[in-house]
């Protein structure tokens, strides 16, 4: 990604330069540094994340409701703590 390259050379040219020759805003540069690192250490969280996008992928109109009723159909749990985190 361009800015994980930025970031490694910030050393030695200045973030507006870098930016603007990456061709990226100095605001978003600053968004992806301040957002949180996201790790994955339940293996239960992420087989539930990925089934819900899995369903998402496969009925593309369907909403949290019915994504729900389709989780509860392949057994499940965990659902409403998992969507507001998505």
């Amino acid at each position: 990604m361009k800015i994980q390259n930025m970031q490694k050379g910030h050393n030695q040219i200045s973030i507006s330069r870098g930016c603007s020759a990456l061709g990226i805003s100095r605001s978003g540069y600053n968004k992806w540094l301040r957002q949180k690192q996201t790790h994955y250490s339940d293996p239960e969280e992420m087989k539930l994340k990925n089934e819900i996008h899995a369903i998402a992928i496969d009925f593309p109109r369907y909403g949290y409701r019915r994504i729900t009723i389709e989780l509860h159909r392949r057994d499940l749990k965990q659902i409403i703590r998992l969507f507001m985190n998505l």
